[in-house]
């Protein structure tokens, strides 16, 4: 799946893909930090930079402690994965 699909409920047990949500300036998404030796940590990132159709986006990581964030270039995964950025779940 692409970082703009979503998929939906269809009809019966089939499922659909909906293409609802674009990775864009400003928009708060989940990353996966994954530090040698620990164990991966889900940590909140703003969107700084993000052309269209680019593979790679450019996120702000924030620190749980406010000591240092980061400025990272990451991948899309639907799962998420060190080192690649995923939207948040919906609640």
């Amino acid at each position: 799946m692409k970082p703009g699909e979503e998929e939906t409920a269809g009809s019966g047990t089939a499922r659909a893909k909906e293409t609802t949500q674009q990775p864009t300036v400003g928009r708060i998404v989940n990353y996966c930090f994954g530090v040698s030796g620990k164990a991966a940590e889900t940590r909140a990132a703003l969107i700084t930079f993000a052309p269209p159709g680019a593979k790679a986006i450019t996120l702000r990581v924030f620190s749980p402690t406010n000591t240092r964030d980061e400025v990272i270039e990451a991948l899309y995964s639907e799962t998420l994965k060190p080192g690649c950025w995923s939207w948040p779940e919906r609640v």
